[in-house]
């Protein structure tokens, strides 16, 4: 049986709750290959991408996805507020700690 976007969007939530952050994001990335367009799925990777991971440059190519498959999204503003955040660290190398603003 192939697994739904939905269901390892969820899952990745749950290896999130495990401290499984990596396994999280794979799993995003493989619910991503089975809908390249899932707006949730887009958003939460750009998520843990930024959260997670300090990893902005990963974080805005997610959310750059999620303004393109949902154009009218009512997060859009704050999706872009995180995106510019996130485009402030652009010159950090991924996974350093720095005093971002929390979201």
């Amino acid at each position: 049986m192939k697994p739904k976007p939905e269901n390892l969007n969820e899952l990745a939530f749950v290896y999130v709750k495990l401290g499984d952050l990596d396994k999280a994001i794979a799993t995003l990335h493989q619910a991503l290959k089975l809908d390249p367009n899932n707006a949730k799925v887009l958003f939460n990777l750009g998520y843990f991408e930024w959260k997670g991971k300090a990893d902005p440059k990963a974080a805005i190519a997610a959310w750059q996805g999620y303004l393109k498959a949902d154009p009218k999204s009512p997060r859009r503003a704050e999706v872009e507020q995180m995106m510019a955040q996130a485009k402030r660290h652009l010159a950090i190398a991924p996974g350093t700690k720095t005093e971002k603003p929390a979201m």
